[in-house]
Order: C-alpha cells, then structure tokens, then sequence
C-alpha cells in the first residue's frame, strides 16, 4: 500500500491535477497489479483521499517537529518565529506544490469542512498562533491572536495564488520570497 501511496503522491506532484492521476500509472509505478490496487481501495476517489491524507499527516508531523526541536520556537524572539513560520511555508509550498496546486483547483467552499487543506490550516493555526502569540508585545486593546491569524492568512493567500497563476511580481521559486515574506509579515504584526 505504501508504494501505491508514493506512487500516488509522486503524479499529484508531477501533474499538480487529481484528474490526471491514472490508476494504470499508480499500478505502473508501484510494480503492483490492479488486484492489489482494488484489493486496498475501493476506488480512485478513495485511492486519492488516502494519498492526500498521507501528505497532510507527513506536513503536519513536519510542523510539529519544528515547533518541539528548533529552539527559535521556544528562546527565539517573536521576530524569529516569524521568520520560521515563512521559511517553513515557503519550504513547504517548494516541495509539495503540485499537491497543493491540486488541492486548490478543486477547493469547493460547499465541501470546506472536508478539505485537507482546512484540516492542515486548523493544525498549523492550532500550532504556530499560541507560540508566536507568548511572545509577542502586549499592547491594550489589540487581540494578538486576532493580529496573527490576519498576517498568516496574508502569508497562506499569497503563496496560494503564486501555486495558481503566479502573477509576479514575487514567484515560488524567488530567492528575495523569504525576506520579502518575512518583512511583510513583522510589518502587519509591527514588528519591523
């Protein structure tokens, strides 16, 4: 099963379309048979739902890991873990941008509750706003949480609408997205 999820995931990134997965190019590229591929999923609906969820799991294990191990998250600034949060968007849009791009075509606000993409957003919200919101300056009146979700859906729309038509002037694959990210972000939560 585990080399059909691969297999999967590896024409999701290659087409960046659900549509354009083939079963035959799973069976093909897994060395497996159709069998063996009906045997473990009903059908292609269910083959992609188990290939998407993988990814979510894989991203938000990757997400966990960072906050518990890389020190910026605990002794770092509020400024530091902006810059964290960018590099690891920005990382993860890199290497899983077919997937995302796939995900996004097909985003349907009537089936949002079910979309992997608002079970990852939940997680990474449910992750990143608590530790970025301990160490930010407390100013009376402001909701800081409020300020944080603001500036990551900044941060998740832009990247977003690059994975869809990459209008410029800032591209994926810029080397400047980083610190271009990175500064808009401290600017909207007055860090710069």
């Amino acid at each position: 099963m585990a080399k059909m999820i691969r297999a999967g995931r590896e024409l999701i990134e290659r087409h960046a379309n659900l549509d354009l997965v083939l079963i035959n190019d799973v069976i093909r590229l897994a060395g497996t048979s159709i069998g063996a591929f009906y045997g473990r999923f009903q059908d292609k609906e269910t083959f992609l739902a188990a290939v998407l969820d993988a990814a979510v799991a894989e991203t938000q294990a990757e997400a966990d890991n960072l906050v518990w191990q890389d020190a910026v998250w605990t002794e770092g600034t509020a400024s530091d873990m902006v810059a964290a949060l960018v590099d690891y968007y920005v990382r993860g849009c890199r290497q899983n941008r077919g997937i995302f791009q796939a995900l996004l075509k097909v985003f349907s606000m009537d089936r949002r509750e079910s979309s992997p993409l608002v079970a990852l957003n939940r997680h990474m919200s449910a992750l990143f706003i608590p530790a970025l919101a301990r160490k930010m300056p407390v100013r009376p009146g402001e909701d800081v949480e409020l300020d944080i979700q603001i500036a990551m859906q900044m941060l998740s729309g832009t990247l977003s609408v690059m994975m869809l038509t990459d209008p410029g002037p800032l591209h994926l694959a810029d080397d400047a997205i980083k610190q271009q990210l990175t500064e808009r972000m401290r600017r909207i939560l007055r860090l710069a």
